[in-house]
């Protein structure tokens, strides 16, 4: 009887574009992995720094990092990259509160996407 009532309508419409889009994500995390460099991550009183793969930095055409506090979305983050630094990232931790972040950057080289992600700790 219930399932007579039910509909096979999808919740919501843009599921088919978001799943390639995740899915574009899983391709870009595989790409950086099958380098077997990381994404280095330090800090100081001033800022945070991510340092990007050297094989995967050498023609960056466009990019973006993203620091998410899970614990309060007004203190999300996000910055296009600076092309001419484009070996390293750079963050002033004066706009960022401490706590745990989740940071997520997504680039291209060569024509090729790149994504990392990684939960940090911002001390300040």
């Amino acid at each position: 009887y219930v399932a007579s009532k039910q509909t096979n309508e999808m919740y919501d419409k843009d599921y088919y574009d978001k799943e390639l889009k995740y899915q574009s994500f899983i391709d870009a995390s595989i790409n950086l992995k099958n380098l077997n460099e990381v994404v280095l991550i330090s800090q100081n009183i001033d800022c945070l720094k991510f340092n990007l793969p050297e094989a995967a930095s050498k023609n960056i055409e466009s990019g973006y990092l993203e620091l998410l506090k899970a614990s309060d979305s007004k203190k999300d983050f996000k910055q296009n990259f600076i092309l001419a630094q484009t070996k390293s990232q750079t963050v002033n931790k004066t706009i960022l509160s401490s706590g745990i972040y989740t940071a997520r950057i997504f680039w291209k080289n060569n024509n090729i996407p790149y994504y990392f992600e990684k939960k940090i700790n911002v001390e300040k």
